[in-house]
């Protein structure tokens, strides 16, 4: 079980450092920030935060417990898949997803303006 939850851990870290990355080069060429990025730059900084946080707090758990019940770990890596992981996985690309698409457009009475097109 050790393992398992080491493994997400580094995963954690890996997905949070390298969407990081990903947010520090955000933008077109001409510097160019579309509306929706500027929406979700917070959002996205709160979510690599949890992510590294997730990852820290694994481990920690991990190092301390000599041997201890998988349930409430593997609870901790379901939630954190859920609440942080997933998010932030699909919100980067969200405007090209149809559903994420409909869910922006129902809650912000607005459409995505990603600056893709002309």
């Amino acid at each position: 079980m050790r393992v398992i939850v080491l493994i997400w851990a580094a995963f954690c870290l890996y997905l949070s450092a390298s969407r990081n990355l990903k947010s520090i080069w955000n933008g077109f060429h001409d510097s160019y920030v579309s509306p929706f990025d500027r929406l979700t730059e917070g959002p996205f900084y709160i979510l690599q935060i949890g992510c590294a946080l997730q990852a820290v707090a694994m481990i920690i758990v991990v190092m301390r417990k000599k041997k201890g019940r998988p349930l409430p770990l593997l609870a901790g890596i379901t939630t954190g898949a859920l609440i942080v992981v997933l998010p932030l996985l699909i919100l980067p690309d969200c405007a090209s997803y149809r559903t994420c698409q409909a869910a922006y457009m129902y809650l912000m009475n607005d459409m995505i303006d990603d600056g893709a097109g002309g």
